[in-house]
């Protein structure tokens, strides 16, 4: 969600990045004294997912899923907690809720009162960020925070004051909305790190004060039909019952900056590093549309982003080589494929991952299959869930980003001081990597009326320094 195409003066920041070399997480459920589990929502009947994980410092909340365009969890801020459902998002790393600044017009649901919480500090600091499709500004505070039951103190986060085009409309019999943003991606990444000001974000400051037994989040979104609370966040473990196989441990990419004829490597996003895409079919055991890299580009994890982007010049070779030349086209930006084509199709969207910056002989490989990028039905037209990046100004590296419609079948661990991500078949989900699936059909997501779409992908942000 939070891919910026500006040119942000942004510093290392070592101290915060909490930097290590330990190993990869293990596959198996943790000891669970510091887990926290927390519910992912998508929408429709509300029900809290549960399941078996040992308990040490560990903490699991769940996701709430709408429509499998956005996909939320319960935040409290204050004391006393005052309660918002905002949008996980690992594209971005600050966490941002409406103020009682904001009107009514901007702002339309709950809004955080910082009078009525004895533990609020303001920053006096402002902060604008600039999305693809809507803003936000305000100013900076710090308060208590807590999800699934784990809180951090003096958490700073922003409280805004005007929005623009953020607040979409969605189904009037929908009870729960996106009401801000968390951002689990890097300090580089928070808007202040802009005018060196960077912050731990809520997930380091876990990490930093111990409050979690491993330095580690992980993220199961659950299928794209399953609505509800049908999700998982765990912050501080991993639940060996929501994925298949052993779980891949790769490295994060990070991202690279020229300037002056130097180059700097920066932690920001959660990047893969990837050598290829491509389209298997697996019945006829025949590969087509392979585009093998010369070198590594990163595949962006983004699970604020609705949909997964792909360069403009290569998507509708990819959709064609999966629904069929005849089958689809490309409406306002989106893809907009035959229902029946894209759910009867053998074909699958195929992702070479390798193992470190340079491409390797024997890379990662992650099949998806055609049909699980179907995200939203209206007759016999399915919004598709893969779109075309548009050339960035400036930038001479496309753009992977990996949204909702290919995370939700790919069971993510983070980790944030040994900078890796541990991938595996989600369960439920549709993926295969190297052979491995859940071997879980998807069914498609049928509504009547438009389509609803909730896809952000911050472009520029800005920071300012109250004087």
């Amino acid at each position: 969600m939070h891919i910026s195409t500006s040119s942000l003066l942004l510093s290392t920041l070592a101290a915060l990045t909490l930097t290590d070399t330990r190993t990869a997480v293990s596959a198996n459920p943790i000891d669970v004294t510091s887990i926290i589990r927390v519910p992912l929502k998508r929408q429709t009947l509300p029900q809290q997912v549960r399941s078996p994980i040992d308990k040490r410092d560990s903490y699991t909340t769940p996701i709430y899923n709408y429509e499998a365009v956005v996909y939320m969890v319960q935040v409290d801020i204050g004391t006393p907690a005052q309660n918002f459902t905002v949008v996980v998002d690992t594209g971005s790393a600050d966490l941002w809720v409406p103020s009682t600044d904001c009107p009514a017009t901007d702002c339309p649901y709950t809004l955080f009162n910082p009078n009525e919480s004895s533990t609020y500090k303001s920053l006096g600091e402002s902060f604008t960020i600039q999305y693809a499709i809507g803003s936000a500004k305000g100013t900076y505070g710090s308060d208590s925070v807590s999800i699934g039951g784990v809180s951090v103190q003096n958490q700073q986060f922003g409280l805004a004051s005007a929005t623009s085009d953020f607040y979409q409309p969605t189904d009037p019999r929908a009870s729960i909305h996106a009401n801000g943003i968390l951002g689990l991606g890097y300090p580089s990444l928070t808007v202040a790190a802009g005018s060196n000001r960077a912050y731990n974000p809520f997930i380091f400051n876990l990490v930093a004060q111990k409050l979690i037994s491993q330095p580690v989040f992980s993220i199961y979104m659950n299928s794209a039909d399953a609505t509800g609370w049908s999700g998982e966040l765990i912050l501080g473990g991993v639940d060996g019952s929501k994925h298949s196989g052993e779980i891949i441990t790769l490295p994060n990419a990070p991202d690279v900056y020229s300037s002056g004829g130097r180059k700097t490597s920066v932690y920001q996003h959660w990047s893969l590093y990837g050598q290829g895409v491509g389209v298997v079919n697996p019945v006829s055991n025949t590969t087509s549309s392979n585009m093998t890299f010369d070198k590594t580009y990163n595949f962006i994890l983004d699970t604020g982003s609705s949909f997964s982007y792909f360069p403009a010049d290569i998507v509708q070779t990819l959709v064609s080589a999966l629904v069929g030349a005849d089958n689809f086209e490309v409406s306002s930006g989106n893809i907009v494929v035959n229902c029946q084509a894209a759910a009867t199709s053998n074909a699958g969207l195929q992702l070479h991952v390798s193992q470190s910056s340079d491409v390797s002989s024997s890379p990662v490989t992650i099949i998806i299959p055609a049909s699980s990028f179907i995200v939203q039905q209206a007759g016999n037209s399915c919004l598709y869930g893969i779109a075309p990046y548009p050339a960035t100004s400036g930038s001479s590296n496309p753009v992977y980003l990996f949204g909702d419609s290919i995370l939700r079948n790919i069971y993510v661990v983070f980790d944030v001081s040994a900078n890796t991500i541990g991938i595996a078949p989600a369960t439920n989900g549709d993926a295969t990597i190297n052979g491995i699936g859940s071997n879980t059909s998807v069914a498609v997501s049928s509504f009547s009326g438009s389509f609803v779409l909730l896809v952000i992908s911050v472009i520029t942000a800005t920071f300012i320094h109250a004087v």
